[in-house]
């Protein structure tokens, strides 16, 4: 691996800023926050992320995202996240 561009092609997590960021979890992507709560694409609103287990598929479908729909909802919220 000699560029950085190879590298980023293996990362799982990526902070847009010091407490967003864009991570990966298993099957998709999600995006947190440094208290441990994922964006609901939704809901628009926060939502705590629980234990595997306790997870629902309501959950996943509003809390997980592909790569390309994560990219533009985490540069979105960046522009007013503080």
């Amino acid at each position: 691996m000699d560029t950085r561009a190879e590298l980023k092609d293996y990362a799982t997590e990526y902070t847009i800023k010091e407490d967003l960021k864009l991570v990966w979890r298993g099957k998709s992507w999600a995006i947190t926050d440094r208290f441990n709560n994922c964006y609901n694409k939704i809901t628009k609103e926060w939502e705590y992320e629980s234990l595997p287990s306790n997870r629902t598929d309501k959950f996943f479908e509003e809390c997980r995202m592909g790569l390309v729909e994560a990219k533009e909802l985490v540069f979105k919220l960046a522009e007013s996240y503080q």
